[in-house]
């Protein structure tokens, strides 16, 4: 299997699971040697076509609504961009190529599975967090914790 094939199969495995960065999946094609300099691009997004086309994958960004929240990493929702797949290459390249440089964490894109391929992740997550369940670890944040004693609200005397 070339390294292309498993990259592929590992960044649909991972949209499966999470919302994942542009940057996250060229980190693995560099890792890979699957791609090197100028390469970079052209290869992402010759990985990116079919992904788009086919409907296995979406692409948008994360938008925080205007409520007061505790944390600046609160209040964020995935909104995906509604355009064709040529339009959302177009879009990365043109960004990309700005950037003037590989981008990083939370540039540019972000992508999940497209709804029907798969569970596509819907509670409002924290940009920021990278890892591999990302869903699930948002899944089980408590609601409230104690300042004072960083307790979830349900174990701590003093939310009684």
């Amino acid at each position: 299997m070339s390294d292309l094939t498993t990259i592929t199969q590992d960044f649909l495995a991972e949209c499966d699971e999470d919302y994942v960065g542009l940057w996250s999946l060229v980190t693995k094609i560099r890792r890979a040697g699957a791609a090197e300099g100028s390469n970079i691009l052209k290869t992402t997004l010759a990985l990116l076509t079919p992904l788009l086309s086919d409907k296995k994958i979406v692409a948008g960004g994360f938008v925080r609504d205007d409520k007061f929240h505790a944390s600046p990493l609160e209040g964020y929702e995935f909104h995906q961009w509604n355009m064709p797949p040529r339009e959302v290459i177009a879009k990365i390249e043109e960004e990309w190529t700005k950037l003037g440089r590989d981008p990083s964490g939370g540039e540019i894109v972000w992508f999940t599975a497209a709804v029907g391929d798969s569970k596509q992740p819907t509670t409002p997550l924290r940009p920021g967090f990278t890892g591999r369940r990302l869903l699930s670890y948002n899944a089980t944040l408590p609601q409230k914790i104690c300042t004072t004693c960083t307790s979830e609200e349900q174990s701590c005397a003093r939310f009684s």
